[in-house]
């Protein structure tokens, strides 16, 4: 067995468990959490919005990453970089 093969068999039990995951979680508290992430990234004033308790609430209502990187870039977009030589 090569690696890309070992590679491939870990790949697919991942995607797996991620489905299943999403299958058997609660959704609404999922949606909720990630509601109340975005809530707190709109407002501008960092002190009484601080991002860190409703991630941490997203993590424990059983939402992804990516779930949670994509409700972000909801409201924050995705940053380019500008090469400068």
């Amino acid at each position: 067995m090569c690696s890309s093969d070992l590679d491939a068999d870990v790949e697919a039990r991942q995607v797996q468990r991620v489905r299943d995951l999403k299958v058997r979680r609660d959704h609404a508290r999922v949606e909720a959490a990630l509601a109340a992430l975005q809530e707190a990234a709109r407002h501008d004033d960092a002190g009484q919005h601080n991002l860190m308790p409703p991630t941490i609430e997203a993590v424990r209502a059983q939402a992804t990453a990516g779930e949670i990187v994509i409700a972000l870039k909801e409201i924050f977009g995705t940053h380019v970089e500008a090469p400068v030589f």
